[in-house]
């Protein structure tokens, strides 16, 4: 059982997540992923970092356990929207991989994340 909050916060339009270590909001976490894995937004981390909003806004508007574990198939899922972005990574420069790579890889945690923390939020 998750011991964090979620909540969608009206006056900064973002997503934010409580717990003991302190709390985050969607727009933090993608700052903070831009400051640290990139030196300058590309159109693919862009993409990106859009896909983990609108996972995290579907996650937290779902009404039933279904809706969550259908959104969670839908991006992260063995054929779901971050296994495209992943599959786009063997076409890049082997040195933007990397930093694409953690960028992805910092998105699916939050994702899943998020629906452990809705899913406990509604037991």
């Amino acid at each position: 059982m998750s011991n964090k909050n979620l909540y969608y916060d009206v006056e900064s339009a973002a997503i934010v997540m409580e717990g003991p270590e302190g709390s985050y909001s969607t727009h933090d976490l993608i700052d903070a992923m831009f400051d640290a894995f990139t030196y300058k937004s590309t159109p693919k981390i862009e993409h990106m970092a859009e896909a983990l909003t609108i996972s995290v806004t579907s996650i937290i508007t779902g009404a039933t356990k279904d809706d969550i574990e259908n959104t969670r198939v839908m991006f992260v899922g063995r054929h779901g929207i971050f296994n495209k972005f992943r599959a786009v990574m063997r076409e890049m420069p082997k040195e933007e991989r990397p930093v694409y790579g953690r960028f992805l890889n910092a998105c699916v945690h939050m994702i899943k994340e998020t629906v452990d923390c809705k899913l406990s939020q509604m037991a």
